[in-house]
């Protein structure tokens, strides 16, 4: 993406390398975490669910799932995901293997280009 900044100071208009940079950062960020989203299907669910989410670049990905009280049931890291449309099957069990109760649940999907938080039902 190629963005040109014209600045106008009275009449005469000034190009800033300092206003390139800082524009440049604020879009760089805002594309980032823009795009790092999430959806859930089905939802709710009995048995699994699938997280799908745009992974904008290459990074470590971080699964996370709380309960309403705001304790971690389930943490997940998922190393050097590539770039591009992914998929979390989430079988609806904790950190121990163990069937968790139904009710809602919050999940966040973590990486360096931003975070997600999402929340699924379990019938």
């Amino acid at each position: 993406m190629v963005v040109l900044l014209k600045i106008s100071i009275g009449k005469k208009p000034v190009y800033s390398p300092d206003w390139f940079f800082f524009v440049i950062v604020i879009l760089q960020f805002y594309v980032l975490n823009c795009i790092f989203k999430a959806f859930t299907y089905p939802n709710p669910f009995e048995l699994t669910t699938t997280v799908s989410y745009y992974n904008p670049i290459h990074s470590n990905i971080y699964f996370s799932v709380f309960n309403l009280v705001g304790e971690k049931v389930l943490a997940k890291n998922y190393s050097d995901v590539a770039k591009g449309y992914q998929e979390i099957i989430w079988d609806g069990k904790n950190k121990n293997g163990e069937p968790l109760p139904k009710g809602t649940y919050l999940f966040e999907l973590k990486s360096s280009a931003g975070k997600f938080n999402g929340k699924v039902i379990l019938n």
